[in-house]
């Protein structure tokens, strides 16, 4: 019995470092960004709207990682006004600390 317990305890743990692991991954890969791009934040925006901002640029398909990480790191989405420059290599955490700090162009 007990070695079925430690079993199913170390295979929960394997899913849930694969897990983050992959969140990581997807968070920090490079954006398909051939040149310096602007987008323009709007007043009171939220999370979701950068999310189809920049979903609409084709620079992600999938928002679902990032709405995972929106949400295990709610103090890293405090989004401010803005037009920025999102440089060629950026990944998701790039923009993100972009806009959130307020580094406009």
């Amino acid at each position: 019995m007990k070695k079925i317990i430690v079993v199913g305890l170390c295979a929960c743990l394997i899913v849930v470092l694969g897990f983050f692991h992959h969140l990581d991954n997807k968070v920090n890969e490079k954006l398909p960004i051939k040149e310096a791009e602007l987008i323009t934040v709007p007043p009171g925006a939220s999370v979701h709207t950068l999310f189809n901002l920049l979903n609409e640029n084709g620079w992600v398909s999938d928002v679902f990682w990032l709405k995972v990480y929106a949400r295990l790191n709610p103090e890293a989405v405090h989004l401010k006004k803005g037009t920025y420059q999102v440089q060629t290599n950026s990944s998701l955490i790039d923009v993100l600390k972009l806009v959130t700090e307020g580094k406009e162009n």
